[in-house]
């Protein structure tokens, strides 16, 4: 994810991947940098327990702006967000985009309380601006 230019529409990509057995973290950087984009962030934002006891991993990796593929497609308006019970926060539905979005008000919050201010220098100002007009929300909260 990230822009296309510096005062683009924020554009997406969507991958689905087994990450193997080990840690995770490397495998979902390769995978987005194999896109050919400049990552300079990633993180996972959340997982989730589906049907069948698979776990799914959601990582969200934002690239330098320009650096996207052609294929990344603009990302759309964001869906509204159903209240839910603080005892069962998993909504009973999840579309392809709601990870997508948690993981964006999940880098709103970083962004928010970043003291030394290296997340935002990493993003740059354009991508800081985009992400902070997110609400922010802590990762495992909807």
């Amino acid at each position: 994810m990230g822009l296309a230019e510096e005062a683009g529409p924020v554009r997406y990509l969507h991958r689905i991947e087994n990450l193997g057995c080990d840690n995770p973290d490397g495998p979902a950087r390769s995978i987005a940098s194999a896109s050919g984009a400049d990552i300079v962030m990633i993180h996972s934002t959340s997982w989730r327990w589906e049907a069948g006891g698979r776990i799914v991993l959601t990582y969200l990796a934002w690239a330098r702006e320009g650096t996207l593929p052609a294929a990344a497609v603009v990302l759309p308006a964001p869906p509204t967000r159903p209240d839910t019970d603080p005892l069962h926060p998993r909504p009973k539905e999840i579309s392809r985009l709601d990870p997508l979005f948690h993981g964006l008000r999940h880098f709103a919050f970083l962004l928010r309380y970043d003291p030394d201010h290296k997340l935002r220098e990493a993003l740059g100002a354009p991508a800081a601006s985009v992400i902070e007009a997110f609400d922010p929300a802590p990762a495992g909260q909807r």
